[in-house]
């Protein structure tokens, strides 16, 4: 796993694609990571260097013929080794997810190997959801909402097509490097609307219907603005919901 990890991240290719100037310059790179970082000028060359002496033992062992050697000798002089390639940095916590999931036993068994994974991520509007969480978590601060988690699915697929898991996964002040998507919290009054729209639809309240907006109610359930409104219509309750939720 090692081996196929390190062929993926270094020279983006599959472990047995790996010619013998590949394999003798990924051989190197365990003897000391940090001093042979291919991704550096300077530990890309220590690499070489290593895995010249690599090449040579092999050919001296007798695992390859000299014409392979003379080739491969030549080869690893030019490798080329792709630039790091950074996670997008809007979906963080949608790939760790992801990559927590396979890493899960009973679903590496259903692979051969390791696999490459087609996600339903919609990256353009990812950056969207990602940006308008940063921004609504920023203007809420004052108010004590110092961060912001959704989840954009598409009708009727039901695919998830953007996972922002909190504002800035990088702010440590905020802790954003928790997924707020998968914290169990209260829906608090984000289910209201819903609610009421559901009892028109079946009848239970009507428009003309008195709600009660009172006081503190069992289990300290209260309004978040703690203002009580008392008697209300429902146009009038959702009217009152809106401009709460948007102060």
């Amino acid at each position: 796993m090692a081996s196929s990890y390190a062929a993926r991240r270094y020279l983006d290719k599959p472990v047995e694609d790996l010619s013998w100037a590949e394999t003798a310059f990924l051989a190197a790179i365990p003897q000391s990571p940090a001093r042979m970082n291919p991704f550096l000028p300077l530990g890309r060359a220590r690499a070489v260097r290593r895995g010249h002496q690599i090449l040579d033992r092999l050919r001296g062992q007798g695992c390859m013929t000299s014409a392979e050697h003379a080739l491969a000798s030549a080869q690893i002089e030019s490798l080329v080794v792709p630039p790091a390639d950074e996670r997008p940095r809007d979906a963080m916590h949608a790939l760790l997810r992801l990559e927590r999931q396979l890493a899960e036993p009973g679903v590496r068994r259903t692979f051969a190997r390791r696999p490459i994974v087609t996600t339903t991520l919609d990256l353009d509007l990812q950056q969207e959801a990602a940006c308008r969480s940063a921004r609504r978590s920023r203007a809420g601060n004052r108010q004590g909402a110092r961060n912001a988690a959704l989840v954009v699915l598409e009708r009727p697929s039901n695919e998830v097509r953007a996972w922002v898991g909190s504002a800035d996964y990088f702010d440590t002040a905020h802790a954003g490097a928790i997924d707020y998507t998968a914290v169990p919290r209260s829906p608090g009054s984000a289910l209201k609307p819903f609610i009421y729209g559901l009892a028109l639809e079946r009848g239970v309240i009507t428009p003309a219907t008195i709600l009660d907006d009172l006081d503190r109610g069992a289990g300290g359930i209260t309004n978040a603005d703690g203002l009580f409104l008392g008697p209300l219509l429902p146009a009038r309750g959702a009217g009152q919901f809106a401009q709460r939720t948007r102060h």
